[in-house]
């Protein structure tokens, strides 16, 4: 019995320790033309010889092949401040946030303010901003 439970362990380390032959081939690329350049993690793209350019990406599913859309520029939109300040106390700031499962409230030092606290804060002391104290009256 314990010559059976050795050799069964160093046939299991043996077997272990040695690395796999070669690596599989992934099935899914096989469809990849050999000239797609690649643009991103799982992306690439292909110009084909009718002058189409397509966007190949790897996804759970295999290699799916769409058409690539002329992207236009669009402007920058200014981020929508979620963060608004409630109430200024000395050195305490209370904040208010809309959150799915409602209103989300918390209090901080001045000195502790995150950037995004800082903005809100500083909307808040803006004149003209939405959040200002004169848009409030």
């Amino acid at each position: 019995m314990i010559r059976f439970l050795l050799t069964t362990a160093i046939f299991v380390g043996l077997s272990a320790a040695e690395p796999p032959k070669t690596a599989p081939k992934d099935p899914a690329l096989k469809n990849l033309p050999a000239a797609a350049e690649k643009i991103g993690e799982n992306v690439w793209r292909y110009k084909d010889p009718q002058g189409k350019t397509w966007v190949y990406q790897r996804n759970p599913f295999g290699l799916s092949r769409t058409e690539e859309q002329e992207r236009e520029e669009r402007p920058a939109v200014a981020p929508v401040r979620t963060t608004r300040v409630v109430a200024e106390k000395g050195e305490e700031i209370s904040f208010e946030r809309d959150t799915p499962f409602g209103k989300s409230r918390w209090t901080k030092k001045k000195a502790e303010l995150s950037d995004e606290e800082r903005a809100a804060l500083e909307d808040l002391r803006a004149p003209g901003s939405p959040n200002s104290k004169e848009a409030k009256k």
